[in-house]
C-alpha cells in the first residue's frame, strides 16, 4: 500500500507517510492517545498520495502507554462517497428551501391569518405542517451525519459540568415529556468537569431522553443518572459500540450518563440494529412514534468522535437502558512522544 518493504517500514517515522496538512491533527491524536477513526491523506515511498482511513486504539505495552493503528486504502470508497455526498447535498438544498416556505405558509393558515378554518380543515393543515417539519428534520439529520462521517464536524471542546449538561437537556425535553405524560428524574453523582463539545453532548443526551420518553407508558418515570466510572466488561443483555475506553484514562474515571425507561424493551436480536441509519424496529411500537431513524446513528458518531463509547441494554417487558461515556483527560505523563519530539515509528 505504501510502497515500502516490511524492513524499510519499521524505520519510517509516522510523519513521513502522512501528507503535511494532516500532520498537526495526527500529532494531536497521538499526543492525547485517544481511540480514533479518521481519514488522512497518505504519501507513498514514490511520493504519490492516496486517501486512507486510520483507526487507532490505545494499549498498554509492557507497562508503557502505546497505540495500535490499522490503515486501509479507501480511494475507491471515497470516490463513491463523494458522488453520494454531492447527491445528498443537491437534493437536500433543493428540498429545504421550498419545504421551509411550505411550513411557514401552513403555520400561518393554522394560526388563522388566512381566515377561520373549520375543524376538519384545521386538522388537515396541522397534519401537513407536522409532516413538513418531519421532512425538514430528516434533511438536517442527513446533512449532520454526512458531516460527521466525512470528518467535517468540528468539535468545540470546553470544560463541562455534568449537572449543567443534564439540567439543560432535561429542560429542553420537558414539554415533549409532558405531552406523553412522562416524568423525568435526575440524579447527578459526578461533580467534576469533563471535556466535550457542549452542544453536541446535549444533542446526544436529548436524543436518548426523547427515545426514552416516546417508549415509556403514560404516568411512568424516565431516569437520567450521571456518575464517574466505567464498566470494563459488557453488561448482560447489552450492546456496546466498537470503541473501547481501555487505556484512555489515567487515574480519573470517565463520565457515564445513563438514561433508563420502563416499557416494552428491545429483543436481544434487535440490539445490534439500533445504531444503524434509518433503523426503526418493526417489532416495537416505534412506527407509531415517528422519528427519522438517524438519531442514534448520529449520537454514536458524536460520542465516538469524542473518544467515548455508547451502548444499550434491555430487559424485554421491563426496561431499556441507554448510556454513553466520555473519557477523562489523559495526564501528560501518559502520552506517547509527539511527532515534534523523537519521531514515533510504525507500530509504536
Amino acid at each position: 500500500m505504501l510502497g515500502y518493504t516490511e524492513v524499510e517500514l519499521e524505520h519510517v517515522p509516522v510523519a513521513v507517510i502522512v501528507a503535511p496538512a494532516d500532520r498537526p491533527r495526527l500529532q494531536n491524536i497521538i499526543s492525547k492517545n485517544i481511540a480514533s477513526s479518521h481519514q488522512v491523506v497518505c504519501v507513498r515511498k514514490d511520493g504519490t498520495m492516496f486517501e486512507a482511513e486510520a483507526t487507532g486504539t490505545p494499549i498498554n505495552f509492557k507497562g508503557t502507554p502505546a497505540r495500535v493503528t490499522v490503515m486501509r486504502d479507501i480511494t475507491q470508497w471515497k470516490r463513491l462517497d463523494r458522488m453520494k455526498s454531492e447527491f445528498v447535498s443537491t437534493v437536500s438544498h433543493e428540498l429545504r428551501t421550498p419545504l421551509t416556505s411550505i411550513r411557514g405558509a401552513l403555520g400561518l393558515l393554522e394560526s388563522g391569518v388566512g381566515g377561520a378554518l373549520g375543524p376538519q380543515a384545521q386538522e388537515l393543515v396541522r397534519i401537513g405542517r407536522g409532516n413538513t417539519e418531519r421532512l425538514i428534520r430528516l434533511i438536517s439529520d442527513m446533512l449532520d451525519l454526512d458531516k460527521i462521517e466525512a470528518g467535517r464536524l468540528d468539535l468545540h471542546l470546553s470544560a463541562l459540568m455534568p449537572t449543567e449538561v443534564v439540567r439543560t437537556a432535561v429542560d429542553g425535553i420537558q414539554v415533549f415529556a409532558d405531552q406523553f405524560k412522562v416524568r423525568i428524574e435526575e440524579r447527578v453523582d459526578a461533580h467534576r468537569t469533563f471535556e466535550g463539545d457542549h452542544d453536541r453532548v446535549i444533542q446526544v443526551l436529548t436524543n436518548l431522553l426523547s427515545n426514552a420518553v416516546k417508549f415509556s407508558p403514560p404516568g411512568s418515570v424516565v431516569t437520567v443518572h450521571a456518575f464517574a466510572g466505567a464498566v470494563t466488561a459488557p453488561e448482560p443483555g447489552s450492546r456496546t459500540s466498537a470503541s473501547d475506553l481501555t487505556g484512555r484514562t489515567t487515574g480519573r474515571a470517565p463520565i457515564r450518563i445513563v438514561v433508563e425507561n420502563p416499557g416494552p424493551g428491545i429483543a436481544q436480536n434487535d440490539l445490534p440494529l439500533l445504531f444503524r441509519r434509518f433503523q426503526q424496529l418493526d417489532g416495537s411500537d416505534g412506527r407509531h412514534h415517528g422519528g427519522t431513524g438517524l438519531g442514534l446513528a448520529i449520537s454514536k458518531a458524536i460520542v465516538e468522535q469524542h473518544g467515548g463509547r455508547i451502548g444499550v441494554g434491555s430487559e424485554p417487558g421491563i426496561k431499556t437502558t441507554f448510556w454513553f461515556e466520555l473519557p477523562a483527560a489523559v495526564a501528560p505523563s501518559a502520552r506517547p512522544t509527539p511527532l515534534n519530539g523523537v519521531p514515533a515509528k510504525i507500530g509504536e
